[in-house]
């Protein structure tokens, strides 16, 4: 079974320290897929078992989702490229085998390098960005060992200003990616925020949920939450 990691940022920079992380933890698969440059795609064999995994930017194919593997690209008009050899040609031996580990391994060697972009809530599905520090103080908060939900409410009762939103986008993928009770979760973070701004945490535990594919994916396993 074949299995695609999808690396579909234009930064050329980010892009290739995803590939270099791929090529180290993943292998040196000889199934490498050229699209629009500097995005690409990499093929590997590996179990069925291998959950969907989808960030801002990268997703691990598995039971969900399709790829494209031939024919024109529609942005830049010309035939997907195949440098290193075709799934036509390539022997399915000289395919790295991956599994569960290696893609965890892998991604989080790489979250810290993809772009931290969200959907705001309720406004029809515009795109924010979380400010770094932002994202910095949350991930630094939550990754002590004493913390619990009652410090990521803090985070949110304590935001500046301007700055809740982005406190709540950076909070919410967090704690519903490793399953936790939503109903708690929403009491929490509305008891925080204040309850005129109920929609807009419905909106994005939603919206975590939806990206996130709760409960197969952990967004943060560093964090040991």
């Amino acid at each position: 079974n074949l299995i695609g990691v999808d690396c579909d940022i234009l930064d050329a920079a980010i892009a290739g320290q995803i590939a270099e992380h791929a090529d180290r933890i993943l292998g040196d698969t000889p199934l490498l897929r050229i699209g629009r440059a500097p995005k690409w795609l990499r093929l590997y064999r590996a179990q069925w078992d291998i959950p969907t995994r989808r960030f801002n930017g990268l997703e691990v194919f598995c039971k969900g989702g399709q790829i494209v593997l031939f024919g024109i690209h529609p942005n830049t008009g010309r035939e997907y490229q195949w440098p290193l050899g075709s799934p036509a040609t390539v022997k399915i031996e000289d395919v790295p085998y991956i599994t569960e580990a290696h893609v965890t391994g892998f991604l989080d060697a790489v979250y810290p390098l993809l772009p931290a972009l969200v959907k705001r809530a309720g406004d029809g599905g515009g795109v924010t960005a979380i400010p770094k520090e932002i994202s910095q103080a949350v991930r630094e908060a939550l990754s002590a060992p004493d913390a619990t939900l009652d410090t990521a409410a803090e985070l949110m009762a304590n935001a500046t200003p301007g700055s809740r939103h982005a406190v709540l986008v950076a909070l919410a993928p967090i704690w519903v990616a490793h399953g936790h009770d939503r109903d708690i979760l929403r009491d929490a973070f509305i008891a925080a925020a204040g309850a005129d701004r109920a929609a807009e945490v419905d909106g994005a535990l939603a919206w975590a949920e939806r990206v996130y594919g709760v409960p197969d994916i952990e967004f943060e396993q560093a964090l040991d939450l």
